[in-house]
């Protein structure tokens, strides 16, 4: 998951960057840098709610036209918590992985050598999954095993973002951004293993549903060229 996700990142970098050079003389500003997010996330999955919290390294690139148009595209990538699933009664917090990346195109209503502020309409698809240690189980068909749980959610999102950046150098500063997203498609995949000597089984089953809300801070460094 985190190896597609920076790979998908440097694509949409190399294509910004040739692009932003095709069109120097439109006065092309780009914008990147790395920073941290804590995304939010609420799903109606699996006949109930699922909150989850992330923690996670975030990648952006701001590329901004002298007209004001503005383009946006993130990768984030880290661990999730969430309490609201439970491998056959084993309750508690549950750490997974998480992934998230989003393009989006706006405008940015204040643009000088200090600050710029952006208003960007986002696309983007988040995933987050989960694992169960291997424990003994007694199969009625397999007889002694060691069974594994593991549970994925995944959702395509669609909303706002704004972001700020503070200049302290010609080419140097901070930015901070907010995101806020719907969720109009999502899926939940439980999955059993079962592995017996050099034999696995693997169980899958899929819901279909809706994210209710996502919702990201991030803050990092930025660079201008």
């Amino acid at each position: 998951m985190k190896k597609t996700a920076f790979i998908a990142f440097a694509a949409l970098f190399m294509f910004t960057a040739v692009f932003a050079q095709e069109n120097e003389t439109k006065k092309w500003t780009n914008n990147a840098g790395p920073g941290l997010s804590v995304p939010f996330s609420k799903y109606d999955a699996d006949g109930g709610k699922i909150d989850q919290t992330g923690i996670a390294v975030s990648l952006m690139y701001l590329g901004m036209h002298q007209n004001g148009f503005t383009v946006k595209a993130t990768v984030n990538t880290g661990i999730s918590l969430t309490n609201s699933i439970a491998f056959a009664g084993d309750d508690g917090i549950r750490v997974g992985s998480f992934a998230a990346i989003e393009l989006g195109a706006g405008y940015s209503f204040i643009r000088n050598e200090k600050f710029t502020l952006s208003v960007l309409g986002m696309l983007g698809l988040e995933a987050a999954r989960y694992e169960s240690e291997a424990k003994s189980y007694k199969h009625e068909e397999l007889g002694a095993v060691d069974r594994r749980m593991s549970a994925t959610i995944a959702a395509f999102t669609v909303g706002a973002d704004i972001t700020a950046s503070l200049y302290i150098k010609p080419h140097f500063g901070f930015f901070g951004s907010l995101s806020a997203r719907y969720m109009p498609l999502s899926a939940f995949v439980s999955s059993l293993s079962y592995v017996k000597d050099d034999f696995t089984r693997t169980e899958n089953y899929t819901k279909a549903g809706h994210g209710i809300f996502s919702l990201t801070p991030a803050a990092g460094v930025i660079w201008r060229w």
